[in-house]
């Protein structure tokens, strides 16, 4: 099974987003200013925002394909 039948999208999508994580974290706990973690903390807010909406995307793809394929298979069953 691809990554991108298991998770909806391909894995250098997801493999970008925990780039992005890492990078806001790194500058989260290293940042020697105010500003600086306040950034980091919104691009870390910015990124599981963005993980969340492709994997709702995802799951509603895979519930739109279940019900297709167990109304099928309902069809075949009354003939």
């Amino acid at each position: 099974m691809s990554s991108e039948r298991r998770w909806g999208h391909s894995i250098w999508v997801w493999r970008a987003l925990l780039a992005g994580a890492v990078a806001a974290v790194c500058l989260l706990l290293f940042s020697l200013t105010e500003q600086g973690r306040i950034f980091s903390v919104m691009l870390l807010i910015a990124d599981a925002f963005i993980a969340v909406s492709l994997f709702m995307g995802w799951a509603r793809m895979e519930r739109f394909r279940l019900e297709l394929d167990l109304g099928d298979d309902e069809d075949r069953r009354s003939f």
